[in-house]
């Protein structure tokens, strides 16, 4: 089969067994790959009333059809499961090498439930694997569980494993590969961590067949032409995804402040953030996932001070600058270094940590709690609280313990109306892009399957430009609905957001999987599979009880303004969610026309 696609590693822990299997040739073509087959299989197989930390839960890993070939940008893969943070659908995914290793270990999707008695990894290599002891590997940081790895199995095996925090079933604690890549999204490190699945190390070189080479090389070359004129590539190639990013989002008033409480900082605050400021201070190294030409990730070093780093690592990019930056009033760039390296070794998801972090000051400040209960100086805009309060949610230690449940239950726990501070939706922590002055993303936010989550909207021709309700609905189902497919492929959404026209996928993606697989494809085609992917995940939500009603923002989106220039920007989703619903043809309750059938 074309693409390679088709084989399943499944492994049961509590059986300390695995079995290859194949997909039949119809499920192939119907669902393509990554999303799609992660998607279709969680929701076969997995009850949504199943404990998110039980051994019933399953975690899906999965690549596309394009990944492991010589296009540009396809070396992710995504990994879904029932989220602990949320008890609703949960979903990750990342860049790197990992996902480009497995595909060329022969699997393209990898099914791991029960739950092991000891700590185990798992050692997949051309198209074998095999469940191995992991005890000298727990306790371990991420970055010293690969390095461990390498050491053992060979210095080009591919790692993805958890930190500390999986470990402590911390409910934000991520994935972690190749050196500070992230799959950080509803929790699923702490999935790992309840299965003592400590790691997933790979090595391949079976060769990806495409049904035309000639084909491939060609759109290859024009799409590497397009993407290397483009603009706002060469700027992300240059400078990462930081870039000016604080400073620019601060005069476009779309800056996280004050646990977004606040709508005025410094101009001069943000400008010590970012790329050009991690420049004058530090030596910065380019670093690029497999088969990408651009190279947006930057390594950086505090060499010394109270924030100095062990060793180089994975600089922060713009979420996690605004989250554990500006979302907190904190302008220390060494810090904000040394809390995401202290995230990227525990295995914390940067944004949801920020949002712990700014929940918490604003609790103390609102006098909810006192410095007795926080055990720690803690106030606005201090880099030693940020740094600190890390390490305590990685390793649940005072405080640290409540926040590791995430900012929904936390707030619950603290109770005396901190759950007005509390920002996010369905137990999702809110990105760093205010939904204030953006009604598209705003819709997004409340209505997307994970909760609310930045990577669910390709392409992006954002803030509103006199939108009707109409028009915010349907930008929103299609923006959404295209994501979906790109997690298909598993593709690079930058090249969507950063290659703008250039990478239409009117014009690449059906052509693209044509000649790698052989099929036929069309536009129409792959948006009813977005849809339909969509619609799947949604019913699994409601059969939990999630539906209409939770589909909002945090009150304080409506009631504290954003002002840009003259203008005041509220959020008011009724009449846009309307509108969405019957776009959608979901009920008032929010379930699907086709009742989740795929």
């Amino acid at each position: 089969m074309y693409g390679n696609a088709g084989k399943i590693l499944r492994v049961n822990l509590t059986k300390s067994k695995v079995n290859v299997e194949t997909l039949k040739e119809g499920f192939v073509r119907e669902y393509i790959g990554g999303n799609g087959f992660a998607t279709k299989i969680l929701c076969d197989e997995l009850s949504p009333e199943t404990p998110p930390l039980s051994p019933g839960n399953k975690i899906v890993f999965a690549v596309g059809p394009l990944s492991g070939t010589r296009i540009p940008m396809c070396s992710r893969y995504v990994v879904v499961a029932k989220s602990p943070l949320t008890n609703i659908w949960g979903e990750g995914d990342a860049g790197g090498f990992w996902g480009t290793e497995l595909k060329w270990a022969g699997f393209d999707a990898i099914v791991v439930e029960g739950s092991s008695e000891k700590p185990v990894y798992l050692w997949i290599s051309n198209g074998k694997a095999e469940i191995c002891d992991a005890k000298d590997l727990w306790g371990m940081d991420s970055y010293e569980t690969e390095k461990a790895l390498r050491n053992e199995l060979g210095s080009k095996v591919k790692v993805a494993c958890i930190g500390q925090a999986g470990e402590n079933l911390v409910k934000i604690a991520s994935i972690m590969n190749d050196g500070g890549r992230t799959a950080a999204h509803s929790g699923l490190g702490a999935v790992m961590g309840s299965k003592k699945l400590k790691a997933i190390a790979t090595k391949g070189d079976i060769d990806v067949e495409v049904f035309n080479e000639e084909e491939v090389k060609e759109l290859t070359k024009q799409m590497l032409k397009e993407l290397l004129a483009h603009p706002l590539i060469q700027y992300l190639s240059r400078w990462g995804v930081a870039g000016d990013s604080l400073e620019s989002n601060l005069l476009r008033q779309n800056l996280p402040l004050k646990n977004w409480s606040q709508v005025n900082w410094s101009l001069e605050s943000a400008q010590l953030m970012g790329s050009r400021r991690m420049e004058e201070k530090f030596s910065v190294t380019r670093k690029a996932c497999y088969g990408c030409p651009i190279g947006c990730a930057k390594i950086v070093k505090v060499e010394s001070g109270p924030f100095a780093m062990q060793e180089q690592g994975r600089g922060p990019e713009y979420e996690t600058l605004a989250a554990l930056g500006s979302l907190c009033l904190n302008d220390d760039i060494d810090a904000v270094c040394k809390a995401n390296d202290l995230c990227n070794r525990y295995g914390l998801d940067t944004i949801a940590t920020g949002t712990l972090i700014a929940f918490i000051m604003e609790c103390l400040e609102k006098e909810i709690l006192s410095k007795q209960d926080i055990g720690t100086t803690l106030e606005w805009g201090n880099g030693e609280a940020v740094v600190e309060l890390v390490r305590m949610i990685g390793t649940r230690k005072g405080i640290g313990n409540t926040l590791a449940e995430g900012v929904s239950t936390a707030a619950v726990t603290i109770g005396r109306g901190a759950s007005e501070f509390a920002m996010h939706v369905k137990g999702s922590p809110i990105p760093m892009h205010d939904p204030r002055i953006d009604p598209v993303r705003a819709l997004n936010y409340a209505t997307v399957s994970v909760g609310a989550n930045h990577g669910k909207l390709v392409p992006g021709k954002n803030e509103s430009d006199d939108l009707t309700p109409s028009q915010i609905a349907l930008r929103t189902v299609s923006q959404q609905t295209w994501s979906e497919v790109v997690d298909c492929l598993v593709m690079c959404r930058f090249a969507f957001f950063f290659g703008g026209v250039v990478l239409s996928r009117e014009f690449y993606v059906p052509k693209l999987l044509s000649a790698v697989t052989g099929q036929p494809f069309t536009e129409q085609k792959l948006f009813e599979l977005g849809n339909r992917l969509f619609d799947m995940k949604q019913f699994f939500n409601t059969k939990q009880g999630v539906g209409r009603e939770h589909d909002r923002l945090p009150t304080r989106f409506t009631k504290i303004p954003r002002v840009l220039g003259e203008e005041k920007y509220n959020v008011d989703l009724t009449p846009s969610l309307a509108e969405y619903y019957k776009i959608r043809r979901w009920s008032e309750e929010g379930v699907p026309s086709s009742q989740g059938k795929n």
